[in-house]
């Protein structure tokens, strides 16, 4: 692999941001299939291992124009290699017209379309993916394009390392967290032997599971639309008829031409905060006698009870006479019943309730460990550094967590630059919540620099962010470690 990489990669890397762009025609769709490879050094997940292949990719029409784009994660619900999600090319953010906007998760390297926190539902774990608070400067790569032989790009002379039969890293070296390096692009499964039917596979992402769970997520099928609202605060309102008047950072609208379901993503929800959804009959649904019958029409919602650790799944099947006056209001909170509330005729009072069809409630953990307060540091020698805490929990100060990751920077650590600070190894399993811990860091340089920690449970939640301390690293004779305040 070293060969390869040495030989075939890095001449072609340079200093710029490179990736490697794969074109693949299906012509009995006339379609074109554009595939972008990054290459990560490090997967510093869960699964920890080095060398690390992700992708996206753009599929265009005949005519040239973009119609999706894909982007690849990881979910259970499909073979490891092959998990991600789509939108239509509307959907997607994009810089111009033409750019799509990658978000890189911290450690997994999947690619997501929004910077939010998503949860998986992971070989009966429940991880989270982090693409904040640690986004770096956005990096607009060098593209390098892979020879085309026929209708696809392939292994060939001189680009022969896409389907290297090896790893890209060396083997797992701590069991049941180490794994070995990863797979060339070319043993990655359906994504690189048949982009189509990768793509096919896919849900789109407003139903993707990392968009469900710990999000607030409402969707309706056509004929209905649908507007919801933070209340007491009517200026929050989000909807087909308020998305020109109203900006909500943390808000996602869908109208999804081939699904044909509007959907609004909630992305942050906070206790203690009640929406109000109201579904409405689409303007163009209406016929002449101003109503439509539904036969029947399905409503879905997602809400996580952040108070309760549980994320609900509620379904409505409707089958009314749903006139052009009619709404459907539901509360959604902690403490709501969740009943679809129905006014009829539009005279403001509720003509009928309706219990979901299903209603399922499932258990999640929503509580990362507390941050840690007291980092300090102990008299230390020449290229070491040791540290002592107090252990938090799993859930804030209550269990004990599942690990550690103790980092360093020549300048103060913050959310912002913590994805650029140097990783340590090493590092003591933590403890019960409560017991003083003690970890001496070696081989670090020497010079001044700043440390600091955060904790890892067994969801794969990340702690804030510890108090930052800094160190003075002494040159060749021993001298202790000095803590500046």
């Amino acid at each position: 692999m070293y060969r390869i990489y040495d030989t075939e990669i890095r001449p072609l890397l340079g200093e710029s941001k490179t990736a490697f762009a794969r074109v693949y025609r299906l012509q009995s769709l006339n379609l074109t299939i554009i595939q972008y490879w990054f290459f990560y050094y490090d997967n510093p997940w869960w699964n920890h291992h080095e060398g690390d292949w992700e992708m996206v990719q753009v599929i265009l029409n005949v005519n040239g124009d973009p119609v999706y784009v894909d982007y690849a994660q990881h979910d259970d619900r499909l073979p490891f290699a092959d998990g991600g999600s789509k939108r239509v090319w509307a959907d997607a953010e994009k810089v111009g017209v033409t750019h799509p906007v990658v978000y890189t998760a911290l450690g997994s390297h999947a690619s997501y379309f929004k910077p939010y926190i998503y949860r998986l539902p992971f070989q009966n774990l429940g991880l989270v993916d982090y693409t904040i608070p640690h986004v770096s400067q956005p990096i607009t790569p060098t593209i390098n394009m892979l020879p085309v032989r026929g209708n696809y790009s392939t292994c060939n002379k001189p680009y022969q390392w896409p389907c290297f039969l090896g790893h890209w890293g060396a083997e797992g070296l701590i069991p049941l967290i180490d794994q070995d390096g990863g797979p060339s692009p070319a043993r990655q499964g359906q994504k690189w032997d048949n982009p189509w039917e990768w793509h096919k596979q896919l849900p789109f992402d407003e139903d993707a599971h990392h968009n469900r769970l710990g999000k607030l997520n409402l969707a309706v099928e056509a004929p209905l639309d649908l507007s919801l609202s933070e209340q007491p605060s009517a200026a929050q309102t989000i909807g087909i008829a308020s998305m020109d008047t109203v900006e909500i950072t943390s808000y996602e609208y869908f109208d999804n031409p081939d699904t044909g379901r509007r959907t609004i993503i909630v992305h942050e929800v906070y206790p203690n905060t009640t929406y109000e959804a109201q579904i409405v009959l689409r303007p163009d649904a209406v016929q002449a006698a101003d109503e439509a019958i539904l036969e029947p029409a399905t409503v879905r919602l997602y809400y996580p009870d952040l108070q309760a650790s549980t994320v609900i799944t509620a379904i409505y099947s409707i089958s009314v006479t749903w006139g052009i006056s009619t709404t459907g209001t539901i509360l959604i909170s902690h403490d709501s019943d969740l009943s679809l509330m129905m006014d009829m005729d539009g005279d403001g009072a509720t003509d009928q309730l309706l219990a979901p069809t299903v209603y399922e409630e499932t258990s999640i953990d929503f509580t990362p460990p507390a941050a840690i307060t007291d980092l300090s540091t102990l008299p230390s020698g020449p290229g070491s550094v040791t540290l002592t805490w107090t252990a938090p929990g799993d859930d804030g100060g209550a269990g004990t967590a599942t690990a550690y990751d103790i980092r360093y920077f020549t300048t103060p650590i913050t959310d912002s630059n913590w994805v650029s600070a140097t990783l340590t190894v090493n590092l003591p399993v933590p403890s019960i919540a409560g017991t003083r811990e003690v970890s001496t860091l070696t081989a670090v340089p020497p010079g001044v620099f700043y440390i600091a920690i955060r904790t890892i449970d067994d969801q794969w939640q990340w702690s804030g962010l510890s108090n930052v301390v800094e160190v003075e690293v002494p040159y060749g004779i021993y001298l202790p470690v000095t803590l500046r305040k």
